[in-house]
């Protein structure tokens, strides 16, 4: 019976403590260049891959950023750009996700 008791109080000790490290974010990178004084139109993109058990074989999900940035603004520059790369743990060792942000400024042609 004592065997039994301190296996649960284990089992259970363990679980709370996983469970309170399930659904962390961590701010891994962040840069930013110069602000432009024009900052009518803040163009906006994301990219995001999940991966199971740590394992990532390639980071192709960011390749497009630049692109989709320039697309939401065909008649002008993007500035200003701040980009957040995150860490996101949804379950230790079994499930984590990846996000990268960036966020500019539209600004007219030159």
């Amino acid at each position: 019976m004592k065997i039994q008791t301190s296996k649960l109080l284990f089992s259970l000790g363990f679980m709370l403590l996983m469970g309170s490290q399930a659904g962390c974010v961590h701010l891994q990178s962040l840069s930013q260049s110069t602000i432009p004084s024009e900052r009518t139109q803040m163009v906006r993109a994301e990219a995001y891959r999940f991966y199971f058990l740590m394992f990532n074989f390639n980071n192709d999900y960011v390749n497009d950023m630049a692109e989709q940035l320039a697309n939401q603004c065909p008649k002008g520059h993007v500035k200003g750009v701040l980009t957040k790369h995150e860490g996101i743990t949804y379950f230790p060792i079994i499930a984590h996700a990846t996000r990268v942000e960036a966020r500019g400024y539209c600004v007219a042609g030159q």
